[in-house]
């Protein structure tokens, strides 16, 4: 993919006599998106979607203005694509609008099942993935609340860890899964300074590395990002816990409100479970009545 942005780079710079500002800003940003899409197993451009394109743009640390000047660079390389015959469709237009434009999974959490599946096959993990793992599917945490954590903010002693930064800039003590705690020691010790990142992984890299994760555990992801495993939390909390929506909004860094609107929902469980109550009533044979 890069020979061909090469190519395209050598019939713009023909065609439009661009400054060399211009040109660096059209390499470097389709240059990122590719690695992007490489790193997510797309090998040529026909496999690329325009949901690629919006998690990529998602994902960059950037103002919303920056994201949408890599928009325009990532579409004019396509259609540039398109003209030359390095890809055999148009890419639907992307018009990226900002964080709100994310791709909706279908699936919003993961399923009972599926957690079984996964923590049965934990052990499999490095010492840092599998503390990854640990947080996420046992507390309300969000990606970038991984990705803020300094070992300042780990007091091993306790069992505990501060978020710090959280969305609604409020910090909030989490205690530490029994699970997750070996690897936080070997990922806080070492000549570690209080300031140092404890995970060492950016936004991105945060994020692929919870994908690498889900996958490795045996789990189809289905479109659902690393936010699946806090949903499903909550619901869980919500639903089969029956807590009081304002603890978990203290647990989540969330009004009660908030927990009340976006998570309770019925579960993919239960709607699960209604079908096949459904398929053994049409199986039995519906009577009036």
């Amino acid at each position: 993919m890069k020979v061909i942005l090469e190519k395209i780079l050598a019939d713009f710079k023909r065609d439009r006599n661009p400054t060399e500002n211009t040109m660096l800003a059209f390499r470097g940003a389709v240059t990122r998106f590719i690695e992007h899409a490489q790193a997510k197993g797309r090998a040529t451009l026909d496999e690329i979607t325009r949901e690629d394109v919006v998690e990529y743009l998602n994902g960059i640390q950037a103002r919303t203005s920056s994201k949408k000047v890599f928009d325009h660079w990532i579409t004019l390389f396509f259609n540039r694509a398109l003209e030359g015959g390095h890809r055999k469709e148009k890419m639907p237009t992307i018009g990226y609008r900002g964080p709100a434009d994310v791709p909706r999974a279908t699936l919003k959490g993961f399923t009972a099942a599926e957690l079984r599946t996964m923590m049965g096959r934990e052990g499999n993990l490095p010492v840092r993935d599998r503390a990854i793992f640990n947080l996420l599917v046992r507390r309300p945490m969000r990606i970038g609340e991984l990705v803020a954590m300094k070992v300042a903010d780990v007091d091993i002693e306790n069992g505990t860890l501060t978020v710090v930064r959280s969305k609604n800039r409020n910090p909030r003590v989490l205690s530490i899964p029994q699970e997750a705690m070996e690897g936080m020691k070997q990922l806080t010790n070492h000549g570690k300074k209080p300031e140092d990142s404890v995970f060492g992984l950016g936004p991105r890299s945060m994020q692929e590395t919870v994908n690498a994760i889900i996958q490795r555990l045996g789990v189809k992801r289905n479109g659902r990002s690393a936010h699946a495993f806090r949903h499903t939390v909550i619901v869980n909390m919500l639903r089969s816990l029956k807590l009081d929506p304002a603890v978990i909004g203290e647990l989540a860094g969330n009004t009660p409100k908030t927990i009340y609107d976006h998570y309770s929902k019925v579960s993919l469980d239960d709607t699960r479970r209604a079908s096949q109550e459904l398929d053994r009533l049409f199986a039995a044979g519906i009577k009036e009545g």
